[in-house]
């Protein structure tokens, strides 16, 4: 496999003509497919941060963007329940029967509705890190700013996308000075809890490199895309919580106890609501510090439910 900092994307026509972008990092001689989300707002990019653990591991890691982000097509209307199907036409396309999903921040709420409607004979097993939850949970110590974005975006996403560019969006695109889009994502982690900062300012794993290119991918064409996820996430889901049915040994949940971006009491109401998930929480990790810190050690937790 190439160098997967290089990984160009990939595309596939789903059924309804809409371009699906992806990529793919891992082993190229996997025993094991996990589909991949990533987080928000980001693109398939950010796959990279697993591609070692994922290629010690013998698992292949698919890794598409969300309609709107990187090199997919926008879809205005689209709801979280409409990714399961994107899901299981590209599954079907790669040929491949049965596979994995993981969720990482902005990418758990898919992973969610993809438990939750495609039968376990497809989809063995499911895993959150990090992951955002409801907003009907309560959003009580969250950064302000995404409190205001999770309310506004599903009323006026043309607002959300504008304040997006404004804020990372037209710096994410000014590829002639770089240093102003990395000094503003900068900024916004000042914010978040001191383990995030430190594991940000060191580089641990490469996260900041892979998120700005992420991030950078993902506005591209602007943060409308980016605005229409928000909008899900602040959407009705489609479905409760209490309605995933949990088989056993099938879904995993890892959150930091210092997480800033989505604290650890939305969690522990979610897992509340998903009896039979297998729950982990890390007293000494935050939010990029999960994410940064330990990816072989939660793939290879995803393997083991996947083998099981």
């Amino acid at each position: 496999m190439a160098d997967p900092k290089e990984q160009s994307a990939q595309t596939f026509a789903l059924p309804d003509g809409r371009t699906l972008a992806y990529s793919v990092y891992g082993s190229p001689t996997p025993s094991l497919h996990v589909f991949y989300f990533h987080s928000y707002p980001a693109s398939r990019v950010e796959g990279v941060l697993f591609h070692d653990a994922a290629l010690a591991l013998g698992i292949q890691l698919i890794c598409p963007d969300r309609p709107g982000m990187g090199s997919s097509s926008f879809s205005p209307d689209r709801c979280l329940l409409d990714w399961p199907q994107d899901i299981l036409a590209l599954a079907d396309h790669l040929s491949i029967a049965q596979f994995g999903c993981v969720g990482v921040s902005g990418g758990g709420p898919y992973t969610i509705a993809c438990y939750h409607k495609i039968p376990r004979s497809r989809l063995k097993a499911a895993a959150v890190l990090a992951g955002i939850w409801p907003t009907t949970l309560g959003t009580q110590g969250m950064p302000l700013e995404s409190r205001v974005m999770l309310f506004l975006a599903p009323w006026v996403p043309g607002l959300v996308a504008a304040g997006l560019d404004y804020g990372i969006g037209k710096a994410a695109r000014d590829t002639a000075h770089p240093e102003v889009y990395a000094t503003a994502v900068d900024k916004s982690i000042e914010s978040r809890a001191g383990v995030d900062r430190d594991v940000w300012r060191e580089n641990k794993n490469g996260i900041k490199d892979v998120v700005l290119e992420s991030m950078r991918e993902a506005l591209k064409d602007g943060s409308t895309g980016a605005a229409h996820d928000a909008r899900v996430y602040g959407s009705d889901w489609g479905f409760a919580l209490s309605d995933v049915k949990v088989e056993e040994k099938s879904l995993l949940i890892w959150h930091g106890h210092q997480d800033h971006n989505v604290p650890l009491v939305m969690a522990e109401k979610a897992v509340a609501l998903l009896p039979g998930s297998q729950f982990r929480s890390f007293p000494d990790d935050g939010h990029t510090s999960l994410i940064a810190g330990k990816p072989k050690e939660f793939l290879k937790e995803v393997k083991t439910l996947l083998e099981g």
